[in-house]
């Protein structure tokens, strides 16, 4: 389900070829570029731990052709070590940036998580076809519009969408991070006509254990999406994805700007 091929160049640097199932609109999809640098620093020999924490720029568009991915460990503690990693285009122009924590996850007698949406059996919802519009990727996701009208002007620009994969396949960081950027821009439930966007910033926080996260095969990943503001030209998006027994797996956030 994921082209994840990354060759290794010398010691922490790698190379990675762009693919057309992950393009989206003009570019490579913001999605596929975070699995890409999160498989990167789980390639590293000192990686320990499970992925908390995503934090990603979009320096420049990343086009068609081959990407350099470089990685730096900025500091380990005790439980908790901080990367950096960098993509750049073979002329060496830098492209996207990204921050990730990785933890050793423990223990504690606290536990509080917000509740899932309450929805019925994805069949009761109309299907949400994936379009020249979307990654190609998405083809291979059920997916299901509970909540929302893409493009008309709905009172709050909010979704809920159930997703699951067609094939059977390992759910991990990786794919959590690539899910969490499937729904559809904000601007899209704000307007009638299209509006695209760009997005400048996104990050991933994981909350799920990685042996909670769903098994192969298993039910419909339930994503509510939010926005709190669509001011000037900049809009943001909040992603929270739940299991479907209503376990918040990953929260996400992104800004992006439009025309």
């Amino acid at each position: 389900m994921l082209n994840l091929d990354l060759q290794s160049l010398t010691e922490r640097h790698y190379a990675i070829q762009t693919d057309q199932a992950f393009w989206n609109f003009n570019s490579a999809f913001g999605g596929w570029l975070a699995a890409v640098v999160i498989a990167a620093v789980k390639l590293d020999s000192q990686f320990r731990g499970e992925i908390i924490t995503k934090q990603m720029q979009f320096v420049a568009p990343v086009k068609e052709g081959q990407l350099h991915v470089s990685v730096d460990l900025s500091a380990q503690r005790r439980t908790t070590d901080f990367w950096r990693v960098s993509v750049s285009d073979e002329q060496g122009r830098l492209l996207v940036t990204a921050d990730i924590a990785a933890a050793i996850r423990g223990e504690t007698d606290l536990s509080y998580s917000a509740k899932a949406p309450e929805t019925g059996a994805a069949d009761q919802y109309p299907p949400l076809e994936a379009s020249a519009l979307t990654p190609k990727w998405l083809s291979s996701f059920d997916q299901h519009m509970v909540a929302g009208k893409p493009l008309s002007v709905n009172e709050q620009p909010k979704s809920v969408v159930l997703l699951r994969p067609k094939t059977r396949c390992t759910i991990d960081a990786q794919l959590l991070a690539m899910i969490c950027d499937t729904p559809m821009p904000r601007t899209f439930f704000a307007s009638q006509q299209l509006r695209f966007a760009s997005t400048i910033s996104l990050s991933t926080h994981i909350y799920c254990r990685d042996d909670q996260m769903p098994s192969s095969g298993g039910g419909y990943l339930i994503l509510e999406t939010n926005c709190a503001a669509i001011h000037g030209n900049t809009a943001n998006q909040e992603v929270r994805v739940f299991r479907e027994d209503g376990l918040l797996l990953a929260t996400s956030y992104q800004t992006s700007i439009f025309r």
